[in-house]
């Protein structure tokens, strides 16, 4: 008797279901359809800039350079070349190269430390 009343709960609920899908089946299919389409849209985004790791190098550039710390601009492109070509030799690739608008800015901030 239990199993019987659980099977009709089951029943109905599985009729509601399926009732609420057929009811709600062309907003649905409209909202899957725009849900997919973006999804694809941001998919193909991401494929088409995506760059394997290393592949480009990470363009850095000087900004400001206390005077207390004596060193020249020059002196520090040069010791920032060195110390980018320690980790690029291992791996055969550029991973750093200067650049006068590089995204990554190196200051040399003197303070109390």
């Amino acid at each position: 008797m239990i199993k019987t009343i659980r099977l009709l709960v089951y029943g109905i609920f599985l009729a509601l279901i399926l009732a609420m899908i057929f009811y709600f089946q062309k907003p649905l299919s409209l909202e899957i359809g725009n849900f997919l389409n973006k999804l694809n849209y941001a998919i193909q985004t991401e494929i088409a800039n995506f760059s394997p790791s290393c592949q480009k190098p990470i363009y850095y550039s000087i900004g400001n350079i206390d005077p207390r710390f004596n060193v020249s601009r020059s002196e520090l492109l040069s010791a920032l070349k060195s110390a980018g070509d320690i980790w690029s030799e291992p791996i055969g690739l550029e991973l750093f190269a200067s650049s006068t608008d590089g995204a990554l800015k190196i200051n040399m901030l003197y303070d109390y430390r």
